[in-house]
């Protein structure tokens, strides 16, 4: 929780919550929008045209990512292997150090 950035003024999530933000950061609504007027729209284009092996890790115990944001990552990027890291937080690498290096060593493993 980022008490400068005041994430729950902001629409960001709350660690104390579910995990899921109600703020719009260009999620599923944003697939209605060309891109162009979407707060995300560009990074959300570059997302669709990702082609090689992709990973989108999300901690269990909470995340700024949303249910709404996951499903636009996997239908822009449906090659991409979603994978919720129980116990762990917004920062896996900090939270779960081994079960992220473990993730980094399989995303590796991928043919490309």
């Amino acid at each position: 929780y980022d008490r400068i950035r005041n994430w729950e003024d902001s629409g960001g999530a709350d660690p104390g919550s579910d995990g899921g933000g109600s703020g719009d950061r260009g999620g599923s609504d944003a697939a209605a929008d060309s891109g162009d007027d979407a707060p995300f729209g560009a990074l959300w284009d570059m997302v669709g045209s990702l082609r090689m092996p992709t990973a989108l890790w999300q901690g269990g115990r909470w995340s700024v990512v949303d249910d709404a944001d996951i499903a636009e990552w996997m239908r822009r990027c449906p090659q991409t292997t979603h994978t919720v890291v129980d116990g762990a937080g917004h920062s896996i690498q900090g939270d779960r150090p081994l079960e992220l290096a473990a993730l980094i060593e399989d995303l590796l493993a991928r043919p490309a």
